[in-house]
Parts: structure tokens; C-alpha cells; sequence
């Protein structure tokens, strides 16, 4: 009965470990295991020099980028309102032209004002194809500022007509419709853009190059009092920390470590006089 017992039994056994080696060898159990061992894997650690050096550039580029936004914004809102005020101006110089020459002479006005400039008028005709001022930023602002200072009625905004791209006013004078081009340099901010760029670099690199040297001034006293420690755990000497430079908080680390060692190599020398006493007595 035992061996047919024993016999049963070892058919489970045999099934039960090819069980256990099937599942333990399966893709995720494989791949669960790797996953472990590369998690056990020492992580990087970054030393006071390094943490504080990435912090401090972290903030930094964020302080920079929040003022290079903010000075963009500036930037572009300027310019929008020497745009627009300039148009206006523009647009008022060119009603009067218009409104005050005699219709007979009107032709001859417009052909001249037409001549190649910063600023041309020509006649509106009721097919002609624009795209009107588009939703940028720039555009945006551009749009609500004229608003606020050309109280002209009917007035139509746009950046581009027959391919010639500016700041284009559709005005119109005792039923006569005519346009107004108003030419500026439209590369002019993307140059402003680099510039400021370029400059946010300069200012960004001598900023950190300054946190370094602020961060290197408090790791090395650290180092030194790193080094001193171990010296002290190993039972040797330490060597005595400055304490006649740097920062007060240094300082008194320091002085502090300096009585510390001092009192550890008092304590040693009672406790050899002690023992020297002990070991005398028991002679």
C-alpha cells in the first residue's frame, strides 16, 4: 500500500514541479523578473553641487521665459500702435486730399498718390479679391487699436490685395470707394525676436555661470567636512576645519565639528589613563 501510495504520489510530484517550471518560465513571469532586477539597479544620485545646479537653472529658464513672453507682448503691442496711428494719420491726410480737389482733378490726385511709396492710395472696385486682416497676435492688436482711433465708418481692414501684402484701409469719400497701403517691414519683429533671444542666452549663461560659483562656494566647505568625518570614523586625527572665513553658518558648523573632535580626543585619552589605571591596579 506504501508503494502504491508512493507511487501515486509521484506522478502529482512530477506534474505539480512541471507545473511550477511551465509558469515560472512564461514570458511574464520572465519579463517580471528582469523588470526587478533593473529596478534593484543603484539609481543616479546627484550630489548638493548638482541638485542645486539644476534647480536654480530650472527656475532660472522659467523666470527668463516668463520675461522674454512678457516682453514680446510689449514688443508687439508698440509696434501695433505705431502702425495704427500712423494709418490714421494717413487715412486723414488722404480724405482731405480727396475730399477738398475738384472731381475733374481727382484722377490726376489719385495717380499720384499712387506713385511707389510707404504709402499709395488707389481706386476700390467692387471685385476686388483681399484677405482680410487675419487673428494673430500682432493682427489682433493691430485691429482693436485702429478701432479705438479711426472712427471712419465702414472701414475694411486687410493684408493682402492682388498679392501685394501691407496693412491695406478700404475707405470711401462722397460715394467713392478707395484703398488705402500702408507698407512696413513685416520681417522686422522676427529680427527682434532673435535679438532678444540672443541676448536672453547671454544673460541666461552668465546667470548660471554665476549659480555655479555660488553653488561650488557651498559644496566645497561640505566636502571638507565630508573628508574630516571619515577621518574622524577611522579613529585618526581629523584636520581642523577653518573657521576664520565663509559663511557664519560654515563657520559655526564647523567651530562646532572642531569642539566635537576635540572633546571625542579628550574623552580617548581619559579613557586610556583609566584603563593605563585599571590594568596598574590589577598588576
Amino acid at each position: 500500500m506504501v508503494m502504491m501510495s508512493a507511487q501515486r504520489s509521484d506522478p502529482l510530484n512530477s506534474h505539480s514541479e512541471e507545473r511550477h517550471f511551465t509558469e515560472s518560465a512564461t514570458p511574464t513571469s520572465l519579463f517580471s523578473k528582469i523588470f526587478r532586477k533593473k529596478l534593484r539597479r543603484p539609481i543616479l544620485r546627484l550630489g548638493l553641487f548638482g541638485r542645486a545646479f539644476l534647480i536654480i537653472t530650472a527656475f532660472m529658464i522659467l523666470s527668463l521665459s516668463v520675461w522674454g513672453m512678457v516682453v514680446v507682448t510689449a514688443l508687439e503691442k508698440h509696434r501695433a500702435n505705431q502702425l495704427a496711428e500712423r494709418a490714421a494719420s494717413a487715412l486723414n491726410i488722404a480724405q482731405k486730399s480727396i475730399q477738398y480737389a475738384a472731381k475733374e482733378h481727382r484722377s490726376v490726385l489719385i495717380i499720384q498718390l499712387a506713385t511707389p511709396g510707404d504709402t499709395q492710395v488707389f481706386p476700390r472696385e467692387a471685385d476686388d479679391k483681399y484677405i482680410p486682416l487675419g487673428e494673430s497676435p500682432f493682427e489682433s492688436l493691430l485691429k482693436e487699436r485702429i478701432t479705438q482711433i479711426i472712427h471712419t465708418p465702414n472701414i475694411i481692414l486687410a493684408s493682402e490685395i492682388s498679392h501685394e501684402s501691407g496693412l491695406w484701409l478700404g475707405f470711401t469719400v462722397e460715394d467713392e470707394s478707395y484703398w488705402l497701403l500702408i507698407k512696413y517691414r513685416q520681417d522686422l519683429f522676427p529680427n527682434l525676436i532673435n535679438e532678444g533671444l540672443s541676448w536672453l542666452f547671454i544673460t541666461l549663461a552668465i546667470a548660471l555661470f554665476g549659480a555655479a560659483l555660488s553653488v561650488r562656494m557651498l559644496s566645497n566647505p561640505l566636502r571638507q567636512l565630508a573628508h574630516a568625518s571619515k577621518q574622524l570614523a577611522r579613529g585618526e586625527t581629523p584636520s581642523i576645519l577653518p573657521t576664520d572665513s565663509g559663511p557664519t553658518e560654515i563657520v559655526e558648523l564647523f567651530s562646532a565639528f572642531n569642539q566635537m573632535a576635540r572633546d571625542l580626543r579628550a574623552a580617548d585619552s581619559d579613557r586610556e589613563v583609566m584603563l593605563a589605571g585599571i590594568s596598574h591596579d590589577l598588576r
